[in-house]
């Protein structure tokens, strides 16, 4: 009974000594955002504004990154906005204060697909797609 004891904690050890050596991963992303990107937006951001609508026209956003903290500003045509977003895996995903003819604020939920240079940014119902010179 003595050595089926032992040999039951000699297992047992052997596969919490696996378990404990998993490779886990905290670093922060690899995906660079920081930089300026411009483009065009087929159609700017409606929010929940009456004949608050934004218009189709080219765009500048400017971010700054921090580890995985994000932070800019998105100018478009009758738009303006401040970022807070994090990096994940792929892009950006956050929030922007946007502004529609200066008129009032909204809090609005954005996203962001990033290959290379090229990033499909999505805040509120708009889509841009936007490039960065390296």
């Amino acid at each position: 009974m003595r050595i089926w004891s032992l040999a039951v904690i000699g297992v047992f050890s052997l596969m919490s000594v696996g378990c404990a050596t998993a490779p886990t991963s905290n670093a922060p992303s690899s995906v660079n955002v920081a930089g300026e990107w411009k483009g065009v937006a087929a159609a700017g951001p409606t929010l929940p504004c009456h004949e608050c609508f934004g218009r189709s026209g080219p765009v500048r956003l400017v971010l700054e990154q921090n580890g995985e903290d994000v932070t800019g500003t998105l100018v478009g045509s009758n738009y303006r906005g401040t970022i807070n977003a994090k990096v994940t895996e792929k892009g950006i995903n956050g929030s922007c204060m946007c502004t529609l003819r200066g008129v009032q604020s909204w809090s609005v939920s954005i996203e962001a697909s990033i290959a290379g240079n090229d990033m499909v940014f999505r805040v509120s119902d708009a889509s841009m797609n936007l490039s960065r010179k390296p």
